[in-house]
C-alpha cells in the first residue's frame, strides 16, 4: 500500500500548479492525494472530505511533508473546480 501512495503522489507532483505562486498555502499534489484518499473511502461532497481530512489529519501530516493544516472546504472546493478533468 504504501509503494501505492508513494507512486501516487509522484505522479500528482508532475502536474503543473496552475494556482498563483506565493498565495497557495497548500501545494496542489497535496490536495490531490486528500481527495483521493477520501472519494476512495466513500466520502462524497466537499464538507465530507474536509471532515475526513480533519479526522484523519495525522496520517495525511505523516504522508504528505509540510502539510500544517487541514485544508478547507472552500480551498478544496476552489481547487478542484479550476481542474479541467
Amino acid at each position: 500500500m504504501a509503494k501505492f501512495l508513494s507512486n501516487i503522489i509522484a505522479y500528482f507532483k508532475t502536474i503543473p500548479d496552475f494556482r498563483v505562486k506565493g498565495r497557495s498555502t497548500y501545494k496542489l499534489y497535496q490536495i490531490l492525494t486528500i481527495l483521493l484518499i477520501a472519494t476512495t473511502a466513500g466520502y462524497k461532497g466537499w464538507k465530507d472530505i474536509h471532515n475526513f481530512a480533519v479526522n484523519y489529519f495525522w496520517f495525511f501530516k505523516l504522508l504528505l511533508p509540510g502539510l500544517e493544516n487541514v485544508l478547507s472546504v472552500d480551498t478544496i472546493a476552489r481547487t478542484i473546480s479550476k481542474i479541467d478533468p
